[in-house]
């Protein structure tokens, strides 16, 4: 029985990495207990909006108490129907009112997570923290373990970027203006999350190599159990049912299927260029980032558009 409160790992990848992916066939295994929330945020949220109340969880419009606030009701709404006969319902409804109406402190959130079994923050802004917030959470958690998931720049700013552009809005791709895109993929936060190579090296200067994992969005695409396999490898899981294999298998999030035209992947790729070949020359034995260079290597002097 695990004693220590807290997390046992944090999923950091960026956004658009196959984190919602990661969260659901973690849940799945028989040796876990997944918050129902899969993006708590609360270390992100200490860090950026440190002015937070109690009123202001239920009040702001900001993006990440709203969207927070939806999170709670669609699991109060699959709850509550089912809480007089069903444990587990019971469980969530539980959880969603610690969530809710709780102050948030740091032995709020250590008591989000289930002390018997195996559980984790998937919180893909966590990519965002600081090396203070890092060290905090080193110290905090000496024994937890980090995974990182990563994906071709190009290929996870465009989707980002339609999901905010258009599955949010309900907008076809084609309907968005020009600017638009360009506005978004100019915005800062978006490209340092893909300093894959500092992400790595921040996270590293406070847990030690052999507690941080990583994987790529590509890997998961190509053979998903065997990137489940190495997970469960790494946070010492038992070997995983076969009967998962089909849950595993499926797609989470899947965005509008509209590829990337190439002006945008050459703007990209150049944007990003420096950052992938930092990557490379940091981790030259993973095939990945070299193939990201070579898939974009005809645009890269294509920068304006």
């Amino acid at each position: 029985m695990k004693k220590a409160k807290g997390p046992d790992f944090m999923g950091i990848g960026p956004p658009k990495t196959a984190t919602s992916w990661m969260y659901d066939i973690l849940a799945a295994h028989p040796e876990t207990s997944m918050p129902p929330m899969k993006e708590i945020g609360y270390w992100w949220a200490k860090e950026f909006l440190p002015e937070a109340t109690w009123v202001t969880r239920f009040q702001d419009s900001h993006w990440f108490f709203s969207t927070r606030r939806s999170q709670i009701v669609q699991i109060l709404e699959s709850a509550l129907p089912r809480v007089l006969w069903n444990q587990q319902a019971r469980k969530r409804l539980a959880w969603s009112l610690r969530y809710a109406l709780l102050p948030h402190n740091d032995a709020w959130y250590d008591r989000l997570f289930d002390g018997r079994f195996m559980s984790g923050d998937i919180t893909p802004k966590y990519c965002e923290l600081g090396e203070k917030r890092i060290a905090t959470l080193a110290r905090r958690y000496p024994r937890m373990k980090i995974i990182v998931s990563l994906r071709d720049p190009v290929e996870r700013e465009w989707s980002r970027a339609k999901m905010n552009l258009c599955s949010r809005r309900g907008r076809a791709v084609e309907r968005v203006p020009h600017e638009e895109w360009i506005e978004h993929f100019n915005r800062e936060w978006q490209a340092e999350a893909n300093d894959y190579a500092g992400l790595i090296e921040r996270w590293t200067r406070q847990f030690s190599a052999k507690r941080i994992h990583f994987f790529f969005f590509e890997e998961v695409v190509d053979d998903p159990w065997s990137v489940f396999l190495r997970l469960c490898e790494f946070l010492e899981l038992g070997d995983p049912p076969e009967s998962l294999r089909s849950v595993v298998a499926r797609p989470r999030n899947v965005g509008r299927r509209k590829e990337i035209p190439a002006r945008y992947a050459s703007y990209l790729f150049t944007k990003h260029r420096k950052r992938i070949e930092a990557f490379v020359r940091f981790r030259p034995d993973l095939p990945y980032p070299r193939q990201w260079l070579e898939k974009y290597g005809g645009q890269a002097n294509a920068g304006e558009i």
